[in-house]
């Protein structure tokens, strides 16, 4: 039987580059759905027009 080596898709050098960006990207994405719902609250808080 031959040992088939395997191939990662991220190597182990830029592993924790990679969850950092990646972990940003998610972060990014949060903060940027959440905005929306909070800017209608601040309008109607704070008596805002357009």
């Amino acid at each position: 039987m031959k040992k088939s080596k395997t191939i990662a898709i991220v190597p182990k050098q830029i592993i924790i580059p990679f969850i950092l960006l990646t972990s940003l990207f998610a972060l990014w994405g949060f903060a940027n759905a959440d905005i929306d719902p909070m800017v209608q609250a601040f309008k109607k808080v704070l008596e805002l027009s357009r």
